[in-house]
């Protein structure tokens, strides 16, 4: 997960995980008997590095069953690519289509699930409301 780069939301991506993480262990109704235990590596949004840690994982322990994590379409791109060679089941937790229609190609990205934010009707939602209430300007403030 990107804990640093382009887009360091890994701190808030890694909360989320444990969280199901631990509801999944107590509560054993979806994997009875198995218990779920991440790994969780700075990707820095950078697909190279990503590939990397993935590649140096995989190869010094065999107890891997998905690779999750990854923000960025471009490291989600290639860690679906990896993940896919490897036959290993991929959960992004987000990896949008905004930024990258080939994501959602089921063909080239076999084992990725994507469940990020689609944010493409975002833009059709503010004009509307702009437009009902009849502003000129709309100014949008977010934090990076």
């Amino acid at each position: 997960v990107p804990f640093t780069g382009d887009w360091p939301a890994g701190q808030t991506m890694r909360l989320a995980a444990q969280l199901a993480e631990s509801l999944i262990n107590e509560e054993q109704q979806i994997l009875p008997g198995y218990n779920l235990k991440h790994v969780f590596h700075d990707d820095k949004c950078d697909a190279s590095r990503n590939s990397q840690i993935v590649l140096a994982e995989m190869s010094a322990k065999d107890t891997y069953i998905a690779l999750g994590g990854t923000g960025c379409s471009q490291a989600c791109a290639a860690t679906a690519s990896v993940a896919s060679s490897i036959r290993l089941p991929f959960l992004s937790y987000e990896c949008s289509s905004d930024f990258d229609p080939k994501l959602s190609d089921t063909n080239t990205y076999p084992h990725l699930t994507r469940m990020g934010t689609v944010t493409t009707p975002v833009t059709d939602v503010i004009k509307k409301m702009g437009d009902e209430f009849g502003w000129s300007h709309i100014i949008i403030i977010s934090e990076i």
